[in-house]
């Protein structure tokens, strides 16, 4: 996600002008006050930056989700041919390609969500079946543990 937020701030025009430029705050509301009145979830990339940093994102489509709706509030915003609105597109073109180069499993990668996928499988009588699997088993309870420890390489869900 840091890199392709970071791809948006460092695009430039053919001239060298920043194109992010105009979306890393939101419109001062004094000044654009219809702005608030029409685009009702506002966003710009500083707050995406502290979605990312703050690890607000546990999953690739809700950061993407904020990245197309910046583009989408400069487009509904701006007429068509202003440079908002052309920087806006060539970003979400940036983007765009960015995204489709990416290997799927990064944008498939969601461990959080994973993780609490396989923590909340419940067998029909509603037992937890990850429970015996968060933590390696005791060495005297299992005979087989040197099987199970070389078979594993030491990997539970607890170490995740």
């Amino acid at each position: 996600m840091l890199a392709a937020w970071e791809l948006l701030c460092g695009r430039t025009s053919t001239d060298g002008r920043v194109l992010a430029e105009i979306f890393m705050d939101l419109p001062p509301r004094e000044l654009y006050g219809d702005y608030y009145e029409l685009i009702k979830r506002p966003m710009c990339l500083r707050l995406i930056k502290e979605k990312i940093d703050s690890g607000t994102y546990s999953k690739w489509k809700f950061f993407e989700e904020d990245v197309l709706v910046m583009f989408e509030n400069a487009r509904t915003y701006n007429l068509p041919h202003s440079q908002v609105y052309l920087d806006a597109a060539a970003l979400q073109d940036a983007y765009t390609q960015y995204v489709k180069n990416l290997p799927a499993s990064v944008k498939a990668e969601d461990m959080l969500g994973a993780w609490e996928a396989l923590c909340g499988v419940r067998d029909s009588g509603g037992r937890s079946c990850a429970g015996e699997f968060m933590d390696l088993p005791a060495r005297e309870l299992c005979l087989l543990y040197s099987i199970i420890l070389l078979s594993t390489d030491q990997f539970c869900f607890g170490i995740l």
